[in-house]
């Protein structure tokens, strides 16, 4: 975290913008703005999950980016296909800030909170980013702020105030950062029909640097699951993945903007997106889960219905093993993920199936646990089968375990990525749905591009 986001140093400066003597309730809407502007959440990657049906999700530590003073964090994408437009109400033209005059007219609630990227941009200010993004607060002391991120580390720039001027939102720059204070930008905005994709297009900017920024495309981000970030409910376009890495850089994960591209009718959420998966769940199967739940999403399920991509998958050191040890006699290529799983006594499995995927070689396999087994972790809640865990490079334990418990079937379609990269695509329901929703899980797959 850079030091010039200073709550005392940051206010001060925006204080030298407003007049000689602000009004009280003003300093009030700002103090409060200080106090209740939420955390930036970021994902806190590598993490840890089970199949759904088979326990829990967690996430190892990491610095946590942290959004003071009257600002946010906003992700930022680029230009991509344009967005049907809903065209933002007009509220009266802002009041220049340096102005006594009254306040300039509020962000709208449908601006405000975390947008994802959707493209990677080098930007020399915010350093070696792997990923960007952006924060908009709203109300009478809305604001944003663009970040990059590399690994777990975060750096931050273009920290300004936001405002309604006619039909643009206008940011004005409130420290010397990236801008020079006071730098003032207008950009046309609009949203998607669903409210989940932003356009931002500048029509002028002072700051040329924050206009390459903020321009473009951005993805609203919507994870119920807590210290991780995804993007949710989705409409019919096309999506990226933004921490989902299928191979690890010396090492070490880092997250890579578009690892992962699809395309989506409509009708799924992204409930995942953490340095070794990337999850799509039907939405109204999710909301139903999130309706019996009280709202709340820990990982945990007994039963899921989705598509699963999984990264760096290897076979788990006992059949029955809960610890996520990987079994070093077993390789992680295609062809031996395969093998493993055709003469594992704790599965049924179909006769293997070349597929080829958008330039990728692969092989698929459906599962399902055998009748006669019983083995299985004490917090599955009854037989199950542990296959998989993650290749993280950091030790002989993965970032996740995966299997089949009893009453799911799962599609495994095990695909050679490039350069020693294997992947698995697991198309879940249970036993009773499997075969009803396994052609509309298919048409999503079939659009998966990896890069």
């Amino acid at each position: 975290m850079t030091d010039d986001r200073d709550f005392d140093r940051v206010t001060r400066a925006w204080l030298d913008l407003m007049p000689d003597e602000a009004p009280d309730r003003t300093i009030d809407a700002v103090l409060q703005a200080v106090e209740v502007t939420p955390q930036v959440r970021r994902p806190l990657g590598p993490a840890r999950w089970r199949h759904p049906l088979m326990n829990r999700f967690s996430l190892a530590a990491a610095a946590v980016l942290v959004a003071v003073g009257v600002g946010g964090a906003l992700l930022i994408t680029g230009n991509r296909d344009p967005v049907d437009p809903v065209v933002a109400s007009s509220p009266s033209p802002s009041i220049p800030l340096t102005s006594p005059s009254p306040t300039p007219a509020a962000i709208p609630p449908e601006l405000e909170g975390t947008w994802l990227s959707g493209a990677r941009r080098d930007f020399p200010v915010l350093g070696d980013a792997d990923t960007t993004y952006l924060n908009v607060t709203s109300g009478s002391t809305g604001s944003i702020v663009v970040g990059g991120r590399s690994g777990t580390f975060s750096n931050e720039r273009f920290l300004s105030l936001a405002s309604i001027a006619g039909d643009n939102v206008r940011f004005e720059a409130v420290a010397d950062q990236a801008c020079e204070r006071g730098q003032v930008g207008n950009y046309e905005w609009s949203l998607s029909p669903g409210g989940t994709v932003l356009e931002l297009t500048s029509v002028s900017d002072e700051c040329g640097p924050r206009s390459k920024a903020v321009a473009g495309t951005w993805y609203r981000e919507a994870c119920v699951i807590q210290n991780t970030w995804c993007v949710g409910d989705l409409e019919a376009r096309d999506y990226y993945s933004w921490n989902f890495t299928i191979a690890l850089r010396d090492g070490l994960w880092k997250p890579r903007f578009g690892e992962l591209t699809y395309s989506v009718p409509g009708g799924w959420t992204n409930t995942s997106d953490y340095g070794a998966g990337y999850y799509l769940e039907p939405t109204d199967w999710y909301h139903q889960f999130l309706d019996a739940a009280g709202g709340k999403d820990t990982g945990e399920r007994l039963e899921s219905k989705g598509i699963y991509v999984l990264a760096r998958p290897a076979a788990v050191i006992e059949y029955s093993a809960c610890d996520g040890g990987i079994d070093p006699a077993i390789g992680t290529t295609v062809e031996d993920l395969v093998a493993y799983l055709i003469q594992h006594p704790g599965i049924d499995t179909s006769e293997p199936e070349p597929i080829h995927l958008n330039g990728l070689e692969g092989t698929v396999i459906d599962v399902a646990l055998s009748d006669s087994w019983t083995g299985g972790c004490p917090d599955m809640g009854g037989p199950g089968a542990v296959l998989f865990t993650a290749v993280d490079g950091a030790s002989s334990r993965g970032e996740y375990e995966w299997g089949v418990p009893q009453g799911m079937r799962d599609r495994y379609i095990l695909l050679d990525a490039g350069g020693g990269r294997p992947v698995l695509i697991d198309i879940a329901a249970p036993a009773a749905d499997f075969e009803e929703f396994l052609p509309a899980a298919m048409e999503v797959v079939q659009t998966f591009e990896f890069n």
